[in-house]
């Protein structure tokens, strides 16, 4: 089964966005492989910070769920006071 080429068009995927992303075997493997490790070390892939921060995944150290969850709350928040 061939590997869909997503990030090649995401506006959500680091790897177009960030240098520090631009890794090789990334983009090989395309999405599958940030999915992966996300799910071995219990963290969400940087393109979904992408989608809820407008800074992007680049100003993240912190990938865990718990920090997802905390961004997308503030997010709500912010849009609630809007």
């Amino acid at each position: 089964m061939p590997i869909r080429d997503c990030m090649s068009s995401s506006p959500f995927c680091p790897v177009n966005k960030y240098e520090e992303f631009n890794d090789p075997a990334i983009r090989e493997k395309g999405c599958n492989t940030c999915v992966e490790e996300g799910l071995k070390s219990n963290e969400i892939p940087p393109c979904f910070f992408c989608k809820v921060d407008e800074d992007g995944s680049g100003s993240h150290t912190d990938y865990s769920m718990e920090a997802f969850a905390r961004k997308v709350i503030e997010k709500a928040k912010n849009l609630m006071e809007l």
